[in-house]
């Protein structure tokens, strides 16, 4: 999951990425020895819907709200399948990804993915404040009490057992 990412220099808290992922993944391959190797593992971001579920739902508009604050704080939350190529680039070598998507919830009729939805709407729910906070105070202007109402319509849209969301790892 995402965690909140400090920029020290300026005295400033960050959205929920990094001001640069090439310096990032740069900065691994020069720390490894020859024939060392990292896993990256991320979330992409905006969640993903496999029917019109979303529409109108409290999570389609903290979504969208996350999505805008984003932008407007010049972090794209997008990058995560740039993460191969970015790797290349460094100087990384057979490069693998795995693309998975996560259920947020049981509604999955397969029962393992079912379990992984119900561990992962756990997660949402958890990491929801934390990855937006900021983003929705600062990238748009919110108080911390209408953050706080946008999350909890977000949180009712989870737990209504309605939403068929995933997320694309």
């Amino acid at each position: 999951m995402f965690s909140q990412q400090f920029d020290y220099i300026h005295g400033r808290m960050l959205g929920s990425c990094f001001a640069s992922h090439l310096n990032v993944f740069k900065s691994a391959f020069d720390a490894l020895r020859p024939g060392g190797w990292i896993e990256m593992q991320d979330f992409e971001f905006p969640f993903r819907c496999i029917d019109d579920s979303i529409k109108g739902s409290g999570f389609e508009k903290w979504v969208d709200a996350v999505s805008e604050g984003c932008a407007r704080l010049g972090r794209d939350w997008k990058r995560v399948p740039l993460y191969s190529s970015y790797m290349r680039e460094c100087g990384f070598v057979d490069v693998q990804e795995k693309l998975l998507a996560w259920p947020v919830g049981g509604w999955a009729k397969d029962e393992k993915m079912k379990t992984l939805g119900a561990w992962n709407k756990e997660n949402v729910l958890e990491g929801m404040h934390g990855w937006s906070s900021a983003v929705l105070t600062r990238g748009l202007g919110m108080s911390a009490e209408e953050v706080e109402l946008m999350l909890m319509e977000a949180r009712n849209s989870i737990n209504s057992r309605r939403l068929h969301v995933y997320v694309p790892m």
